[in-house]
């Protein structure tokens, strides 16, 4: 039913993708908290900007599949029941928290990491979208962002299509930032 987008709210996917993103967020927010007490220091400091990212690339997956949805970036303070907020606020938010925290991240060619090149595309992603999430189109920052994923020199197209997806990729030039699985 995925491949073929015949889902409905029946579909275990479907039901489980909202709570495994907000678990998601649910744990940046809690390192960030956790971690505060120790900012001023370089390694805490990269540390919180990249559970920063983390937490926007788990909202750009709530405000892509689900439009408004509840916003919240505290964890001990944290409304037991949150209102959704327009998908063009987080967007803003989001894309700020990327934007303030490019320059702590590590030009790291791993793909399991969040790195410049995994904050790059992300943007990249936000911007190219930003006429559907906030109505006013980005396309110069999206193109400028994609670029800079183009600019840092560690990825390139593979020659043939299907490369980047076997089972066996993590070589592959294409892959920016993956996930690993095993069978």
């Amino acid at each position: 039913v995925l491949h073929r987008h015949t889902w409905d709210n029946n579909t275990e996917a479907i039901n489980s993708m909202w709570s495994r993103y907000y678990r998601g967020i649910v744990e940046a927010n809690k390192f960030i908290e956790e971690q505060q007490i120790f900012a001023g220091d370089e390694v805490v400091d990269r540390a919180i900007a990249k559970a920063k990212i983390l937490r926007a690339y788990y909202y750009y997956l709530l405000i892509d599949n689900y439009g408004d949805v509840p916003f919240v970036t505290d964890y001990l303070n944290a409304e037991e029941r949150p209102f959704r907020n327009r998908r063009a606020t987080i967007w803003t938010a989001i894309v700020k928290d990327i934007e303030d925290n490019l320059s702590l991240l590590d030009a790291s060619i791993s793909k399991t990491a969040v790195t410049r090149g995994m904050a790059y595309s992300l943007l990249a992603k936000l911007y190219l979208n930003a006429q559907v999430y906030t109505g006013t189109p980005q396309w110069a920052k999206a193109e400028q962002y994609a670029g800079m994923v183009i600019d840092l020199g560690v990825y390139s197209l593979e020659s043939d299509p299907l490369a980047p997806f076997v089972t066996n990729n993590q070589n592959s030039p294409e892959n920016i930032w993956v996930i690993p699985f095993h069978e």
